[in-house]
């Protein structure tokens, strides 16, 4: 009753949903209801044929690699992540000359699985740097709810190169739409389960990565970065295209970290110049603050020598511990390197092996995550700003 309570609420933001029964009415009535929240399109031009990697309207590619839970890659299957990413391309394709293309494709056993979002995504940036793609993707374990929001489906690293997305809770809406459509023949109702389902993975695709492209939430219900998933969301807006047109004009190449600050002052500039009312005011102001500050960063040095400051016994110590962790051999790798985690706390290189080792060795996440407190605290300081859903 409960899913089926939330499925009316969800249907009927944009119109009255009721049923017309007193003349034998309530099958067309259903069906009626149902054509009108099938989702809409999300190519820019009605009958465009998808773009699933690069081609003539692509001027910029952007390679995923995909982490899939193993808990989810029957449900992710179902509708294929690589439809879901034709379908993405879409959009990005006409309105900003982008594409993404798959470039390879994981297993990935969760530490965090039963996590946070935030959790899971600390995870997935350990397990995966993101060396040789643009994109790192985690689809991670199911939410059990029937949820719209966003903050529920998915996150991203703001300005960064990774993003977690949740399975949608399938069971739960195909029960929802049975209860909401007894009357509608099978197949009437698992088409509209599929399209439904289709439209909102790759909704939400598009929405963690506008955020990791700098887009920030709006006030357009039916715009792309609106907060809440809706039927109804068929794009970008012209200000947020305008935003992620900058970022992939100077997006770096996948080997650095970061972002420049000459990419953040003007979108800066271009935040600011935009009418008030266009963004949502929380989600605004957090952002605004991350990029004052990324845009009067000084250039980053890229020299592992001169960030690493390590004493030449303790280089080496920390030279073997790597090798050791490239070779499987996790425990020894921890053994070599403990002495170093606590006398160089403001080195990311020796905070990174030790997340690294911590998250190899297994074990519950709590105990992984006290390990990579420090590395975490480091990566804050140094202009990462806090995820956005």
């Amino acid at each position: 009753m409960t899913r089926f309570l939330v499925l009316l609420v969800a249907f009927g933001t944009s119109g009255c949903f009721f049923y017309d029964s007193r003349w034998g009415e309530a099958t067309k009535s259903q069906q009626r209801v149902a054509e009108h929240h099938m989702p809409e399109g999300l190519a820019s031009e009605p009958g465009e044929a998808p773009v699933d990697g690069p081609g003539t309207a692509c001027s910029t590619e952007l390679r995923l690699r995909v982490h899939d839970a193993s808990s989810v890659s029957a449900s992710t299957r179902g509708h294929g992540f690589a439809e879901v990413v034709a379908r993405a391309n879409q959009v990005l394709a006409p309105d900003l000359g982008a594409c993404l293309t798959l470039s390879e494709v994981r297993p990935w056993k969760q530490v965090a699985a039963t996590a946070s979002l935030e959790a899971q995504l600390a995870e997935l940036e350990q397990l995966d740097g993101g060396e040789g793609v643009d994109l790192v993707v985690g689809i991670g374990a199911p939410t059990q709810l029937l949820t719209f929001s966003f903050s529920q489906l998915g996150v991203a690293e703001f300005l960064g190169k990774h993003l977690v997305l949740r399975s949608a809770s399938d069971a739960a809406e195909l029960e929802a739409i049975e209860s909401a459509f007894p009357d509608l023949d099978a197949k009437a109702r698992s088409e509209l389960y599929a399209k439904r389902k289709l439209h909102k993975a790759t909704v939400l695709l598009l929405h963690e990565l506008g955020h990791t492209l700098g887009a920030i939430h709006t006030t357009q219900r039916t715009e792309l970065m609106y907060p809440s998933y809706s039927a109804d969301m068929n794009g970008f807006s012209e200000s947020t295209r305008a935003l992620l047109r900058i970022s992939l004009e100077s997006r770096e190449s996948a080997t650095e970290r970061g972002v420049s600050s000459t990419r953040a002052a003007r979108m800066l500039e271009l935040l600011k110049s935009t009418p008030s009312g266009t963004w949502n005011l929380q989600d605004f102001e957090a952002r605004l603050k991350v990029l004052e500050t990324m845009a009067a960063a000084p250039p980053r040095t890229t020299s592992a020598k001169a960030a690493s400051g390590l004493a030449p016994a303790d280089q080496a110590a920390y030279d073997e511990a790597a090798r050791l962790l490239d070779a499987k051999r996790s425990k020894e790798a921890w053994a070599r390197a403990k002495p170093l985690f606590d006398r160089y706390l403001g080195s990311y290189e020796v905070q990174d092996l030790r997340c690294k080792i911590a998250m190899e060795l297994g074990g519950d996440w709590e105990t992984a995550r006290q390990e990579c407190e420090p590395l975490m605290r480091l990566t804050r300081a140094s202009t990462a700003p806090e995820p956005a859903r």
